[in-house]
């Protein structure tokens, strides 16, 4: 009984825990992409602010997930069944400026092998991605990260001009929790059925 509690505890600390990633992510997402050259041009004094904004951001999250955590341990008594969250979709209204975009590269992501990636920006390549594209496809990096276990993963966009038709992200890869082969393929195959949609939406060059 007390092995099936924690175990519960687990599982609800991952998926509090999912919550809170896919948000902070999203969050930064909005202010960095903002600062990005050309399309979505800003200076690099504005990536700065956008970069400690999104940091202050994440640390009030921490604080605020530690409390939740503490919460669900209370209520583990509780019988129900967890799953992972699927992400949320970006909040970024799309149809905006766009730019082609090539080629994708994934930068620092040594747990994503070849096909990880391809999987992930295939179906991107050759398209004319705006800001809320941009945001879903990190959003999508992401949980493939939280569905590993990497729970603490960090995604987001470095200074560049993607004028030149490449899109860099980077990953920062955070630590291996808790995590169940079940859950990384119930939230595979949400993620998908969330994200199809605008993935149509997308204009190909």
């Amino acid at each position: 009984m007390a092995i099936a509690k924690q175990k519960r505890w687990e599982i609800d600390g991952m998926s509090i825990m999912f919550r809170v990633v896919i948000i902070l992510h999203l969050t930064a997402a909005t202010l960095i992409s903002a600062g990005v050259p050309s399309v979505f041009a800003q200076s690099q004094s504005d990536l700065t602010n956008a970069q400690r904004q999104a940091e202050k951001i994440q640390r009030d999250e921490q604080n605020r997930l530690q409390r939740e955590i503490e919460q669900q341990r209370k209520k583990a008594g509780r019988p129900s069944e967890v799953e992972i969250p699927a992400p949320p979709q970006s909040t970024t209204p799309s149809g905006g400026p766009c730019i082609t975009v090539r080629t994708i590269v994934i930068d620092s992501s040594p747990n994503l092998d070849a096909d990880d990636r391809d999987r992930l920006t295939a179906p991107y390549v050759g398209t004319c991605m705006d800001k809320a594209a941009i945001e879903t496809l990190m959003a999508e990096i992401t949980a493939d990260y939280i569905a590993r276990g990497f729970s603490t993963t960090r995604v987001f966009l470095p200074a560049q001009d993607l004028s030149s038709g490449v899109l860099r992200i980077q990953v920062v890869e955070g630590v291996v929790g808790h995590h169940h082969r079940g859950s990384r393929q119930r939230a595979d195959s949400r993620f998908y059925r969330l994200s199809r949609h605008h993935r149509q939406a997308v204009q190909p060059a």
